[in-house]
């Protein structure tokens, strides 16, 4: 079941444009060590592992967290702590606190040393000495422990297969994927694929064509827009929608980046330090071709009943918030006439003005030529 969970996976990061790398060990322990000798840039996970291994190239860091150097815990205390605060069933931790004390009193240094230092017979004898000082250290707690934490060590439970040593030694002695000639394959999502994935994956849920349409506008659009807008700001001269290229497949489509319409609005972001964001209206149509071309019909839609009284217009323009570097780099003939708008409206509203000006006058003087036409004939 593994094996067949994993090649799905991969079909769909495939499908998506994702490159992907099978991990000789820990996942989240290859990719952090990867990001630390740079052939990767970052990691976005909700795995607290990942900060296990602190990349010090000096990269930006983009998240709200202490610095190692601020916690004063070396790599191997920090494993240690999320080991007896995720190990469910094996640690029963319930106090972050009880595993702070633990690693200030030496456990997690002499498990490494021993993890690195000794040979799998010797490691597999001393665990067991190992373990059992940590029991006593949990029973009868040493003057480490405040009085108001030493009550909650005695019910904290420690399976007898704690630690694992196989784990242990992927922490200790990772094994990573690492390679001078490691090659990129530069995918790019497949629309049609994506569908013929849905299709397959997803038919209970929205496996046919109008739904597939349809929950892509909400969920894929906006996804696909960005790697588009990534695309003309990267190779400008190179049209992303092409015979054999990206986001096609084999679909042959003759179009230039009129699809996407024009920048509407703008606004500073707080949720992202105030970055400068475009309102950026996109023509949907081209997508929903590309989309409907991978359909090959193998699930029947829903009865007429059954479907929505008010249905979404699916060809309806597409709007969406971008990053403005983003958009500047892709597509400046959209900023520049965005930002000209103004001075456009503020030209025409004062030709506007002058044309009123001079039908007033106009008005004005046909109105003087009758009083004097009257007085004349009086």
């Amino acid at each position: 079941m593994e094996k067949e969970l994993a090649s799905s996976i991969k079909e769909l990061a495939e499908a998506f444009g994702i490159e992907h790398r099978t991990a000789l060990g820990d996942a989240i322990v290859d990719l952090a060590l990867l990001n630390v000798h740079g052939v990767i840039d970052g990691i976005l996970t909700d795995d607290l592992k990942a900060f296990l291994t602190p990349n010090d190239k000096g990269k930006q860091e983009q998240y709200l967290v202490h610095h190692l150097t601020d916690l004063g815990y070396n790599r191997v205390s920090l494993i240690f702590i999320s080991w007896l605060c995720t190990q469910t069933g094996v640690f029963n931790c319930n106090f972050m606190e009880i595993a702070v004390k633990l690693t200030w009193l030496g456990f997690a240094d002499s498990l490494l040393k021993a993890a690195t230092t000794m040979t799998r017979p010797e490691l597999d004898a001393f665990i067991p000495t190992w373990h059992a000082e940590l029991i006593q250290e949990l029973t009868a707690p040493s003057d480490a422990f405040s009085p108001s934490l030493a009550q909650f060590t005695q019910s904290t439970c420690v399976s007898s297969f704690f630690p694992d040593v196989d784990m242990h030694l992927r922490y200790a002695n990772p094994t990573i994927t690492i390679s001078n000639n490691i090659q990129w394959s530069h995918w790019e999502p497949s629309l049609p694929t994506l569908v013929s994935l849905c299709e397959c994956y997803f038919d209970f849920e929205w496996g046919w064509k109008s739904e597939i349409v349809k929950c892509f506008r909400m969920i894929i659009w906006p996804s696909i827009v960005m790697q588009a807008m990534r695309r003309y700001a990267m190779v400008p001269e190179q049209p992303v929608f092409m015979l054999g290229g990206m986001f096609t497949e084999s679909q042959h489509v003759d179009v230039d980046n009129e699809w996407i319409l024009r920048i509407t609005s703008s606004k500073e972001d707080p949720f992202f330090n105030e970055e400068l964001l475009y309102y950026v209206e996109v023509d949907p149509r081209l997508l929903v071709y590309l989309a409907e071309a991978g359909v090959k019909g193998m699930r029947p839609p829903l009865p007429e009943w059954k479907v929505p009284k008010e249905p979404v217009n699916l060809l309806s323009p597409l709007k969406l918030w971008l990053p403005a570097v983003l958009v500047r780099e892709a597509r400046p003939d959209l900023v520049q006439a965005y930002e000209e708008l103004p001075a456009l409206k503020a030209n025409q509203l004062h030709k506007g003005e002058d044309i009123d000006e001079d039908s007033v006058s106009k008005k004005h003087r046909s109105t003087r030529a009758v009083v004097t036409k009257a007085l004349e004939f009086a």
